[in-house]
């Protein structure tokens, strides 16, 4: 009889299905999502590059700068900041650097004459004073001998009337003083002319070119201001409000005056806004543009408003803040 070995086997794993591992599933979904997410922003691109032109821009506020067209010190500063002004109310007062006048020679010889005439009738009426002093005394000692009845009767009379005559002297030489004083300074003023004065001898009253509100005051009383520097800042009642943005060359075919475009502001609050003009960002450049001798490519500016323009109020707080605006091609 023939015996057969059989072979034995020894398995250490538990019987039954082998358990489910959840991560390489979970990696798997997180290729796929991460994959899915950069498929996506890439169309995104894609599209708003097809279907949209672009560009970043800055809100502009109207503003009022008020300046000194000539130099001076401020004497008078009547506006602080954030009071609001009416049209043509005074804000600041600047007096000249120096003071001067400018006189003819005929009028400044005119005024030679009258200033010695006017020395002239001051000494005549001191020595009139003086004299009347005297013949008060001699009067009263006369009226000593009289009381006395040791003076004739004609000393009296005589005096009296030397009294009378220098008080009418006296009056006559103030009225002719006062007279003379008026015509000197009538020559005087009337030979100031402003118009043949220096800049710097000039005064300057500064007032509200219109009705708004003081948003910068930039000086104090008694500083020194230079010409043309920026005394106050004003904000008008209904400031025209505007965003300046710049698009590249080749988008023109795709920008019209009245073309509606999407604004994205720093808090990604979304308005709407309409093209007010078109125009070179070299525009008011006095010379060309050129690098190495070469014309160089500029620019787009766009001017663009509101549509809605209750809108506007709002506006107004992102004042100078960098906007992003779209434009459907």
């Amino acid at each position: 009889m023939k015996l057969r070995n059989r072979k034995k086997f020894i398995n250490t794993l538990p019987e039954g299905n082998p358990p489910d591992d959840l991560r390489p599933k979970l990696t798997r979904w997180a290729y796929f999502f991460v994959l899915f997410a950069v498929v996506t922003y890439l169309a995104y691109i894609i599209v708003m590059r097809v279907t949209f032109v672009h560009a970043y821009g800055q809100v502009e506020v109207e503003k009022i700068i008020v300046s000194a067209a000539r130099g001076g010190r401020l004497t008078e500063l009547l506006v602080k900041q954030g009071e609001q002004v009416k049209k043509g109310q005074r804000i600041a007062r600047i007096a000249p650097q120096r003071i001067c006048t400018k006189l003819d020679q005929s009028n400044r010889n005119l005024l030679e004459k009258l200033n010695y005439e006017i020395k002239l009738k001051q000494r005549r009426l001191a020595d009139n004073q003086k004299n009347l002093e005297q013949v008060k005394n001699l009067k009263h000692k006369i009226q000593l001998r009289r009381i006395l009845e040791t003076d004739e009767e004609g000393s009296a009379n005589r005096l009296l009337k030397q009294e009378n005559n220098l008080k009418l002297e006296i009056d006559l030489h103030k009225s002719s003083i006062a007279l003379a004083k008026k015509h000197y300074k009538q020559i005087q003023q009337k030979n100031i002319s402003k118009r043949d004065l220096p800049a710097e001898c000039l005064g300057e009253t500064l007032i509200a070119p219109r009705k708004g509100r003081i948003v910068a005051t930039k000086y104090q009383v008694y500083d020194v201001i230079s010409k043309a520097t920026p005394i106050a800042v004003i904000r008008p009642e209904n400031p025209e409000i505007i965003i300046n943005a710049y698009f590249p060359e080749d988008a023109m075919n795709y920008l019209s005056t009245g073309k509606v475009l999407n604004i994205s502001f720093p808090d990604d609050w979304e308005s709407k806004a309409i093209i007010k003009a078109i125009s070179s960002q070299a525009l008011n450049l006095a010379e060309p543009l050129k690098k190495d001798y070469t014309p160089v490519k500029t620019g787009i500016l766009v001017r663009m408003q509101p549509v809605n323009k209750n809108n506007t109020s709002r506006w107004q707080n992102y004042d100078r803040m960098e906007v992003y605006v779209r434009a459907r091609q």
